[in-house]
């Protein structure tokens, strides 16, 4: 994949016209998509590529590897991808800097964190601390999710073990019930070696 590939952002999924599939003969609708290389400015018009869906998933599949999470998060009705963060929803950016980014086509913070120096010149001053800001974000957060992940874990590893504990426990009652002899009373019986 290239740089410029990683680097865009879909601007748009929609359905425009339709079209007969040539397998079932039913009439569908064209999904179109437009994008841009993300950092680039806000207009739709000035540096944007609109195509057929069908068509980039046929022909360019690097492209449609960088497309298909926003295609997928369209057909749901979502606009920040899956396993993404909002700039909105963290504390680390004024609304100044957020509508800025916005405009540029950063709407994550991982998106931000991967933007490279040459996208960053777009942003101005403070670019560089906006871009390190979300690489903590996203590390932290990184860290956070394998503790977390580490602790589900060992959390169901003590289910398992209290479960098989209990199991265990219940088979020795069982044992110690079916192997007792009956309780007798008055005194034990004599041993014969011992009476002679």
């Amino acid at each position: 994949m290239t740089e410029d590939v990683i680097n865009i952002v879909v601007l748009d999924v929609y359905e425009d016209g339709f079209a007969i599939d040539p397998e079932t003969g039913a009439q569908r609708a064209i999904e179109w998509v437009t994008w841009a290389k993300r950092g680039t400015g806000y207009s739709m018009n000035a540096a944007s590529t609109t195509d057929k869906v069908a068509r980039i998933r046929k022909t360019n599949p690097d492209l449609w590897a960088s497309i298909e999470p926003a295609y997928t998060q369209w057909k749901k009705g979502q606009s920040v991808p899956d396993g993404e963060t909002s700039l909105a929803v963290t504390s680390l950016f004024t609304r100044q800097q957020i509508e800025m980014l916005k405009a540029l086509h950063v709407t994550s913070v991982e998106q931000l964190a991967k933007l490279t120096d040459s996208d960053l010149r777009n942003l101005g001053m403070g670019g560089q601390e906006l871009r390190q800001k979300a690489r903590h974000f996203v590390n932290n957060h990184q860290d956070t999710a394998k503790v977390a992940t580490l602790l589900a874990e060992r959390d169901s590893k003590i289910e398992a073990m209290a479960a098989r504990l209990a199991e265990l426990e219940a088979q020795s009652k069982e044992t110690e019930t079916e192997d007792a002899p009956a309780a007798r009373r008055g005194r034990p019986p004599r041993n014969r070696e011992e009476a002679a």
